[in-house]
């Protein structure tokens, strides 16, 4: 008798004690220990109005202490939903019993004092009384289990909630029913917004359960241009990265230059700027001097091996999803970018700050058309908040020229008003906990409304990557080749004109030989002298452009203005031999001069 609170409600916080006695010591003295017990705050009232107004409190739990039935006998709510356990006398328990079914009130164990069995307890469903001597279970939570096909009515067309309270009938053998106009039908009501809850029925606050999701209003937008495919190269660092880098690695190829030349030479300052961009970006090889240098340079690549990997992460990740301009996938793009109609629908926007409220003209004449409408909207960039139950609804007017952002604008807990005579109070706490841990909407979720441009971007995001997903990789290729081309068509033009002037060479020290073999055969060594002189002073020019010819491939032995090395030295040999003595060496050397 003692423990009430476990048997009846373990999580209340309060007992109400309605006490009517005419004469009865038994009663008195089972208050006294009854309020000695409690483990929790009693209230003792003897009032039956004042008690009527408290009983319909879920958070308390109640002892009625009656030898007899109060005049008023409206002492209970008809909406009732504590826990009472009513102690009376064998001969009032009919009639007590008839009053409280008759105000439909069920949430009532009988204990009956002076009778066997003393518990009694009447299952609603089974429209049954049973008798037992002693309770070990929670006779309430037991009898919810099978409700015997009662009908109960939920005002909601979610599909997430629909789903769920399917299941609770499924489980509960219960019959469930959409919307209702038969008031007692009624059972639970789900709610969105929290607003009307707190301005519109107070009443209902102690009976609301938090249903552990929230509902989400998202912003359908304009569709913006796709991107050009060239801007997946820049766009993954911003412009101050970019500066940042680059002047990073200019700052490093000074202090490198400097270290090593102890001045500033701005043409190898470029060059080593070139070099330190390959090292960061392809890893290639460079030559260091000193330690100052390795370290310098070592570190530089260890920090641009991060860079590398994420520019290389963000341009697969662009290159396999559309992307628009502007996104208005964030709050500043949003802010900066629609404009509002002056509704009552968009007070919260308006009350947020947003700018451009009241910019977008919705006043249309009867005569203009849905579509111009929307095109008008569109050409304006009009923006829509858009709850998510209506979704599908808007998009089949509106897909065309509208697309909804990834932007969640409010996340609103979903709450459920449960009547309090409903037997579902317990019930949906523990289906609504259940399926919010074990991610059981998903399977209702993934069957709902998708905006077809995100569910395009999701198969792209899935999909192996095509020959027209790479179109970037193969112009870039192309035009790397056809830069190739070019540099080596000029590079070879440069050699050809080379060769003419090595070709012009070779003939001028040919002839001067020719003119020394003919002296050397007269005898005639003065000009023998000039003439190797001569040859001498071309031999080399002649030699460095046998060089460039063999360097690029020609046959020396098809080319007539070249001679064999050996035979020039020669012939160059016999004129100083010819020339060179004590006696003849100032003629060679006026003949020089000359």
């Amino acid at each position: 008798m003692f423990h009430l609170k476990n048997l009846l409600c373990p999580s209340c916080l309060t007992l109400e004690i309605f006490f009517s006695v005419t004469n009865s010591p038994y009663l008195e003295h089972l208050l006294v220990e009854i309020v000695r017990n409690t483990s929790v705050a009693a209230e003792i009232i003897t009032d039956p109005q004042l008690f009527r107004e408290v009983s319909r409190k879920r958070w308390s739990f109640a002892v009625l202490l009656l030898d007899r039935i109060p005049r008023y006998k409206e002492f209970m709510r008809y909406d009732s939903g504590i826990r009472t356990v009513a102690i009376v006398r064998d001969e009032l328990f009919e009639e007590l019993l008839d009053a409280l079914i008759y105000l439909d009130v069920y949430q009532v164990l009988y204990l009956v004092y002076d009778a066997e069995p003393p518990i009694r307890y009447y299952d609603r469903f089974q429209r049954r009384l049973f008798r037992f001597d002693n309770v070990d279970i929670d006779l309430f939570r037991e009898s919810d289990k099978n409700m015997m096909g009662v009908k109960f009515g939920v005002l909601d067309d979610d599909p997430v909630d629909t789903f769920l309270f399917e299941n609770i009938a499924a489980v509960r053998n219960a019959t469930l029913i959409g919307q209702t106009r038969i008031e007692r039908e009624v059972h639970v009501q789900l709610y969105h917004d929290i607003y009307y809850i707190l301005n519109d029925d107070l009443d209902i606050v102690p009976y609301l359960l938090y249903m552990h999701r929230f509902y989400s209003y998202k912003l359908m937008v304009p569709q913006s241009e796709q991107k050009l495919l060239l801007s997946v190269l820049s766009d993954p660092f911003d412009r101050f990265v970019w500066i940042s880098n680059f002047c990073s690695v200019f700052g490093l190829a000074m202090f490198v230059k400097f270290v090593r030349d102890h001045k500033i030479r701005w043409t190898r300052v470029c060059d080593l700027f070139v070099k330190l961009l390959g090292v960061g970006l392809m890893g290639s090889l460079i030559q260091l001097r000193n330690g100052s240098e390795r370290f310098t340079v070592g570190l530089y690549m260890l920090t641009s091996i991060v860079l590398v990997s994420a520019y290389q992460s963000l341009v697969i990740s662009f290159l396999l999803s559309p992307r628009y301009y502007p996104e208005l996938d964030t709050l500043q793009q949003v802010n900066s970018t629609c404009r509002w109609t002056e509704s009552d629908d968009n007070y919260l926007l308006r009350d947020a700050g947003f700018l451009h409220y009241g910019e977008c003209n919705d006043d249309f004449p009867d005569d203009v058309e849905l579509a111009e409408q929307i095109q008008s909207y569109y050409e304006q960039k009009c923006c829509m908040e858009l709850s998510e139950n209506i979704y599908e609804w808007y998009f089949r007017a509106f897909a065309t020229h509208f697309r909804l952002s990834k932007l969640v604008t409010r996340q609103i807990p979903v709450f459920a008003g449960l009547n309090s005579i409903s037997p579902l109070h317990d019930t949906v706490s523990w289906f609504a906990t259940v399926f919010y841990e074990a991610n059981l909407y998903y399977f209702v979720e993934k069957d709902g409304y998708q905006d077809p441009a995100v569910a395009k971007r999701h198969k792209l995001e899935v999909s192996p990557v095509t020959v027209q997903d790479l179109s970037l990789v193969w112009v870039l290729y192309s035009l790397g080749v056809a830069i190739e081309t070019g540099a080596a068509a000029a590079k070879l033009s440069v050699a050809s004109s080379s060769i003419v002037e090595d070709d012009e060479t070779a003939k001028d020290y040919g002839e001067n030989l020719t003119a020394l073999r003919l002296q050397c055969d007269h005898g005639d060594d003065i000009l023998a002298t000039r003439v190797a002189f001569k040859a001498i002073s071309t031999f080399p020019d002649a030699l460095l452009s046998v060089k460039r010819v063999s360097r690029n491939g020609h046959d020396l032995r098809k080319r007539k203005h070249f001679w064999d090395l050996r035979q020039a030295s020669s012939l160059i040999r016999l004129g100083l031999t010819a020339g060179i003595n004590r006696n003849r060496m100032n003629i060679w050397l006026e003949a020089s001069n000359a």
